[in-house]
């Protein structure tokens, strides 16, 4: 492991005390260079955030580097909590990186993990629906945010300019 990367390493998790071994894990910022696609997607859903919540810090990507040679990306905030699902990962089953290959499905897949780590860390449902108050949920389809309320309708493209 090279100094520079272990000098940017923030994070030292572990299973706890009386847990068995397992691997363990260094979690650092992903360099803005890495994963462009993915900070794209993000870029996008950043924008609804500081539109509708602009109290909120912009999300930032993060990745976790596992001893056994797992990595996973997730969503987080500024201050490092994540809570949403990987965005990509590898070493194990159910590897990621080919969801990278669909646009839609990649900012969907973002956009989900922002909502998740929006509402564990600030207990508070984003985005909303400006019609119905309901929580939206992004479409890999169509890219956009959608509400299910009066038999469904899309409320704006995620990172578009009508933000409810």
């Amino acid at each position: 492991m090279s100094d520079a990367y272990s000098s940017s390493l923030e994070i030292r998790l572990s299973d706890g005390p009386g847990a068995p071994p397992g691997p363990e894990v260094l979690t650092g910022p992903l360099e803005p260079d890495e994963q462009p696609r993915l900070w794209a997607a993000l870029a996008l859903v950043n924008a609804d955030l500081a539109a509708t919540r602009p109290d909120r810090a912009p999300l930032e990507l993060r990745r976790y580097d596992w001893s056994d040679g797992g990595r996973q990306i997730k969503v987080a905030t500024a201050d490092g909590e994540s809570y949403g699902p990987a965005v990509w990962q590898r070493g194990w089953s159910g590897d990621a990186a080919e969801l990278l290959a669909d646009p839609l499905e990649l900012l969907a897949l973002v956009a989900d993990a922002a909502q998740q780590t929006v509402l564990e860390s600030g207990r508070q449902v984003w985005p909303l629906c400006p019609a119905h108050a309901l929580g939206l949920h992004a479409s890999g389809v169509a890219g956009s945010w959608h509400c299910s309320a009066g038999g469904g309708h899309v409320v704006a493209p995620v990172g578009g300019p009508a933000r409810g």
